[in-house]
């Protein structure tokens, strides 16, 4: 592999519906592919994408790829960044696909601006039906620290957005030691803030690069069976950001970081779900965490009726989620 400005990094485990326009999309924007690093993780998967992928890895000089015993999402993103030699990192999902003539402006983008850390627009699908885009209507940000960016996602969205539409300098990525969290699912839920908390400078860019697929079936958040799995990543997730916080603590955006924690542990769930807890993980300890959490984001609440429904989850979590309410 020689160095290129951008290094993009696929994993790939059972995606042999998708990965051909997922890789199709990147390697036909035009002459601009040619200074691109397009690294692809095979994750151990099981199915056909493989075949799908050779014949672009036959054809493209600059895709390459890279198998691994099956390790998860994380690792082989983790994997990938090893490997990559581009000045900057994009994380890709092998279900997702890029817009047309996008590269060449995010590749002007990256030449002009010496930021760690950027953030873009992405555009989200059900399946392929266009639904919104993210950041709609906010203008660009040309420098800022990476907190600042992450309380612009706190407004905008109120959480922060996935990995895929961070585009990241490797030199920064190897300085600080960030790696993505190994065994988890809700694995951006711990990177990004750490990511955006670590960075010094940081930029926002009004440019949708990304088509971000939100499929009905076959992902880790629509299958059922994966219910105490995602339970003890969002705990492991919850654990790992509390230790960072004392490394690099902004002590107001970090409540927010957790409160989103909180939320996408209790929210996620359903009633039965909920009461089904205990027989697998005690979980009193850790509900004391979150009820903590939630406390400390009273300020942040959205009204009284938010304030209400706060109030009850630190009273009984089990109360308000047999009214069926989020927090």
């Amino acid at each position: 592999m020689g160095t290129f400005p951008l290094s993009i990094i696929i994993p790939v485990y059972n995606v042999e519906k998708y990965i051909d326009k997922c890789i199709s999309s990147i390697v036909n924007q035009g002459d601009s592919f040619n200074n691109v690093e397009l690294i692809i993780v095979n994750d151990g998967t099981k199915d056909n994408s493989i075949a799908v992928i050779q014949s672009y890895i036959d054809t493209f000089p600059n895709v390459f790829l890279i198998n691994q015993e099956n390790a998860g999402l994380s690792e082989a993103r983790n994997t990938g960044l090893r490997h990559a030699s581009g000045e900057y990192v994009w994380f890709f999902d092998s279900d997702d696909w890029m817009p047309d003539n996008c590269l060449d402006k995010i590749l002007n983008v990256l030449g002009e601006k010496q930021s760690q850390v950027f953030l873009f627009q992405m555009d989200i699908y059900h399946e392929e039906v266009y639904y919104r885009t993210t950041y709609k209507d906010i203008p660009s940000i040309s420098e800022c620290r990476g907190a600042d960016l992450l309380s612009l996602s706190f407004k905008a969205v109120e959480g922060y957005v996935p990995t895929q539409i961070y585009i990241t300098s490797r030199d920064f990525l190897n300085k600080t030691e960030l790696k993505f969290l190994k065994g988890v699912y809700h694995e951006d839920m711990d990177f990004c803030p750490r990511l955006l908390l670590s960075a010094e400078v940081a930029s926002y860019v009004d440019l949708p690069i990304y088509c971000y697929r939100i499929r009905s079936t076959g992902s880790i958040t629509t299958d059922d069976s994966l219910f105490f799995r995602r339970k003890k990543s969002y705990m492991k997730v919850f654990d790992n950001l509390s230790e960072f916080r004392y490394k690099n603590c902004d002590e107001n955006i970090f409540d927010r970081v957790m409160m989103v924690t909180a939320c996408g542990f209790f929210n996620d769930f359903t009633y039965n779900q909920w009461m089904s807890f205990n027989e697998d993980v005690p979980l009193s300890g850790f509900i004391r965490q979150l009820k903590k959490v939630v406390f400390r984001n009273l300020k942040n609440a959205n009204g009284v009726t938010h304030v209400i429904r706060l109030l009850i989850f630190i009273a009984s979590p089990t109360l308000l989620k047999y009214f069926g309410k989020k927090i």
